[in-house]
């Protein structure tokens, strides 16, 4: 019975409301202002009535389940806490024990790093060498391509110079002293052997 009460009572209450409304601004010009601020608030209402008869049940399921889970994960962070705590404890007490064994650790680093050290001197030194060994066979090739293109150069401007200076010095009789040399060298050449 209360259940069909409060639908029954809230439709009667917004028709009392709705027909006063209507009655009462009737008469004034301004009514269709208050009208509708009236209305918007029956609208409201009625619809603040709509979500807690059908939101109600499955808000406070959402609700519920809500804080099982949250009750669930409580509990697993907890006995996580214990765990860790746990966990603390046995750190701490290797920790403890852990003393004797940070020293033999500490000398055994020191050693490897001196080891470490002394082969690095020895890397560095030998590639220094070998840095060494490379430039001066650089150095040398070098030296020997500038020798070579002073060569090629010393060649080059005797040449010229030759070219400057020969004609001059070539009389007719001397050219045609060439010519012939080159074609009877020439003949013997294209000759077969036999």
């Amino acid at each position: 019975m209360k259940n069909i009460q409060l639908p029954l009572i809230m439709i009667v209450s917004v028709v009392i409301v709705h027909l006063s409304a209507c009655w009462g601004f009737a008469a004034t010009p301004a009514w269709r202002a208050q009208y509708d601020v009236i209305m918007a608030w029956i609208n409201f209402g009625i619809l603040v009535g709509i979500i807690y008869k059908f939101g109600k049940k499955p808000l406070a399921d959402f609700l519920d389940d809500r804080k099982q889970d949250l009750a669930q994960i409580i509990k697993q962070l907890e006995d996580e806490k214990v765990q860790i705590a746990s966990k603390i404890e046995d750190t701490l007490e290797i920790l403890n024990q852990g003393e004797v064994y940070f020293e033999k650790m500490k000398t055994r680093i020191i050693t490897e790093g001196e080891r470490r050290r002394d082969a690095i001197i020895e890397d560095a030194r030998q590639e220094s060498e070998q840095i060494l060994k490379s430039s001066r066979h650089q150095i040398k090739n070098r030296i020997m391509q500038a020798k070579n293109q002073f060569k090629a150069e010393l060649i080059d401007t005797a040449i010229e110079m030759t070219k400057e200076h020969l004609p001059k010095e070539i009389t007719p009789d001397d050219n045609q002293n060439l010519i012939n040399n080159y074609l009877y060298v020439a003949d013997i050449r294209l000759k077969p052997n036999g």
